[in-house]
């Protein structure tokens, strides 16, 4: 009765094994006496090439054997207690000697009958584990990315402050010298007149660079995993960057670009050629060449032959 009970038992646990989109294993007397297909597959092996017949030294790199017989040796010693119930995430050798990451979630259980191993079941989470470090790495270059820009931006307003400074000074020199002489107060104001346009064009091209080659960066680092503290402090970046856009960014947006002839804009004012701008936004040449066109048309330049490039130049 007891024998019928474990066949019945064991029929049950391989059908249902079998079914389930994730791999299964019976852990018993120091061997795996059963795997499913899906987890030897994972492997690179066939069910029947493991089970009984491979041991974890056969499967899991050994760097992390240690870590695999600790676990195993605490499940048998507690016998199921929940403090062990937690997954954990190991590397595993394929047939072909390639390393695949698994996450194993197990449980020590004991049947009716008294017959008792280790069941569990094994997850592949090599892609995302692939895509996990790939994420960190970018955000590194991110990061760096950032401090590097806002660096740069420190050092132009630093320049900017001692260009005020130095307005202010011919504005106080200008106001001394117009009580005495009138005639000077013409060529002063010229004077202040050129300094606040050169003012003007510096905050522009600093401004520029801000949304250029920071505020993109800022926005595709918001996108990736970042804890809430970090959303804060990256929200709190693209805010004030936002604050100092340029006024080139006024005077463009009145002639009705599309976002993507927004970013051929930016392209072609930096000194990016058609192939170059094709290749940065992964389309062929000729789509590029029609973005010109339609660009050169809002701007009303077509029947002009004047340089695309020159004339946003001029813009700033």
């Amino acid at each position: 009765m007891v024998r019928r009970s474990m066949r019945a038992d064991e029929k049950m646990f391989r059908e249902l094994a079998e079914k389930l989109p994730v791999g299964i294993f019976l852990f018993e007397s120091g061997a795996l006496q059963y795997v499913n297909q899906k987890l030897a597959q994972m492997h690179g092996y066939t069910a029947e090439e493991i089970s009984g017949l491979k041991t974890t030294n056969d499967l899991v790199h050994q760097d992390d054997l240690p870590l695999l017989d600790k676990h195993i040796s605490k499940r048998l010693s507690v016998s199921g207690d929940e403090s062990t119930s937690g997954g954990f995430v190991f590397r595993g050798i394929t047939k072909g000697g390639e390393i695949v990451y698994l996450e194993n979630h197990d449980c020590y259980l004991t049947m009716s009958h008294g017959y008792s191993a280790i069941v569990g079941i094994v997850i592949d989470v090599t892609e995302r584990r692939r895509v996990e470090e790939e994420l960190e790495r970018y955000r590194g270059q991110l990061e760096e990315l950032v401090r590097d820009r806002t660096a740069q931006l420190s050092a132009a307003n630093e320049e900017l402050q001692r260009d005020i400074e130095m307005r202010m000074q011919v504005e106080k020199a200008l106001e001394i010298e117009s009580r005495s002489r009138g005639d000077a107060n013409a060529a002063l104001r010229v004077l202040l007149k050129q300094r606040e346009d050169d003012k003007l064009e510096l905050e522009e091209k600093i401004t520029l660079n801000v949304k250029e080659q920071v505020l993109r960066y800022v926005g595709m680092l918001a996108q990736t995993r970042l804890d809430t503290n970090q959303t804060v402090l990256v929200e709190i970046i693209e805010k004030n960057l936002n604050d100092i856009l340029s006024p080139f960014t006024k005077r463009i947006t009145a002639f009705d670009f599309t976002p993507k002839e927004m970013e051929v804009v930016t392209y072609v004012k930096d000194g990016r050629t058609t192939k170059q701008i094709a290749s940065l936004l992964n389309v062929c040449s000729d789509s590029i060449s029609r973005h010109r066109y339609h660009i050169r048309q809002k701007l009303g330049l077509n029947m002009k032959r004047t340089n695309l490039r020159s004339f946003l130049m001029s813009l700033t």
